[in-house]
């Protein structure tokens, strides 16, 4: 099933039980889509009710619902093939507005639409005008090529022609306070309900130098947004509350994970580790997954526990893994590794003899780690590697998606 079928059978579900759900666009139901995701006006229901519709249509034509995000105003479902080949971002609006204030009457719209091969279609000019008065109030101009049809429209579709935000503001209290009251009561529920159980999800990404993780990096940060998440933040290491004074130690060819270090000074930076593990998490981590943003870390807790010396931690184990413990615990983990002597040819860092040490420990960690992937990158392409990093994330996204919302 691809993404505009799956879309078709969406809309016309929704219709066969009644509910009303169409394309913001105006077109068809089987009209061929266009960018990263869809747009569909729905009926006042609870999120929960649209949300199982879509579970129960997409699953069975091997698409997974990988994130959920509330916003009140709308919400959004992000979904993937279980091969991670293709993805589908859905915009369930039930209320039309822009930056808190609604412009548009929803029911205004749907009483204009049709059923047209078992769904429901909006009038192709009311969804111009939606789209030319949202961009005007986002953004404080019009778009030339829908202003003349938003002239002729707003007024028959939705009652106002708001010139700017501010009389929008006005006319949504003077005509439309319920729904503007309704929204607004919508936007703090779904926003505490965020707080309290964040949609967005932490990853993150470990393994020696040389082993391809600057590529892998790059390549999730262009795949990752409107496709597993609303956006990705990137931190490194850990969150840094204060100033970074340099990205880890100088380095020195062939010693620099095996330097030795003073017992003061290592217990110094473990407290700040800990202090920022553990603070940083709430200030700077948990905001973006409030959001529903994907959070992943270059490197981790768990390179504290492979490489401590290469931090500036010369203490015994159980000290490093206390302060391992002290992140906060991710919902899936990417481990790349490759030939030792591969691995030293790239970067030249370390010795072979550490190289091999540090495969060795991130295969023995990825044995305790939960939802862990071990992607072994010496025979494999970087598309490849992104490949097999985005299946991972799919299933373990698409997991905790259902055991997150019976």
């Amino acid at each position: 099933m691809t993404r505009t079928d799956l879309l078709a059978g969406l809309l016309r579900a929704a219709a066969a039980r009644g509910w009303k759900l169409a394309r913001l666009d105006g077109a068809a139901a089987d009209a061929p889509l266009t960018g990263h995701d869809a747009d569909l006006l729905a009926a006042w229901r609870p999120w929960a009710d649209w949300r199982a519709l879509v579970l129960e249509l997409a699953e069975p034509q091997g698409w997974r619902l990988v994130m959920s995000v509330p916003k009140g105003s709308c919400l959004l479902l992000f979904l993937a093939r279980n091969d991670a080949g293709e993805f589908l971002q859905v915009d369930l609006h039930r209320a039309l507005s822009a930056r808190g204030i609604p412009f548009a009457d929803p029911a205004r719209l749907f009483a204009a639409a049709r059923i047209e091969d078992g769904a429901w279609r909006l009038d192709a000019e009311d969804a111009r005008s939606v789209r030319a008065l949202e961009y005007k109030l986002s953004h404080g101009r019009s778009r030339s090529a829908d202003v003349q049809v938003a002239r002729h429209h707003q007024r028959a579709a939705f009652g106002i022609l708001p010139p700017g935000r501010l009389s929008a503001l006005i006319m949504a209290l003077l005509c439309r306070p319920g729904l503007l009251l309704r929204l607004l009561l919508a936007k703090l529920a779904d926003g505490l309900g965020r707080f309290m159980r964040p949609p967005g999800v932490l990853w993150t990404l470990s393994g020696p130098d040389g082993a391809g993780k600057t590529s892998l990096l790059d390549s999730l940060g262009w795949s990752v947004p409107r496709q597993l998440a609303a956006g990705i933040r990137v931190l490194h290491t850990r969150p840094f509350l204060w100033p970074r004074r340099s990205r880890g130690l100088p380095p020195v060819a062939g010693t620099a994970a095996e330097r030795p270090h003073g017992t003061l000074r290592s217990w110094l930076r473990w407290g700040l580790a800990w202090l920022d593990f553990r603070l940083g998490h709430w200030l700077h981590v948990r905001p973006h997954l409030v959001a529903g943003r994907l959070v992943l870390f270059d490197r981790y807790g768990f390179d504290y526990i492979v490489a401590p010396r290469r931090r500036g931690i010369d203490l015994g184990d159980a000290a490093v893994r206390r302060l391992a413990a002290a992140a906060a615990r991710p919902l899936g983990a990417l481990f790349l590794i490759a030939d030792p002597a591969e691995l030293v040819s790239r970067k030249g860092e370390a010795t072979l003899a550490e190289a091999t040490r540090q495969v060795a420990a991130y295969r023995a960690l990825a044995a305790s780690v939960p939802n862990v992937a071990l992607i072994d990158t010496g025979d494999l392409g970087p598309a490849a590697v992104t490949r097999a990093a985005l299946v991972h994330m799919v299933g373990v996204m698409a997991d905790h998606a259902r055991s997150d919302h019976p």
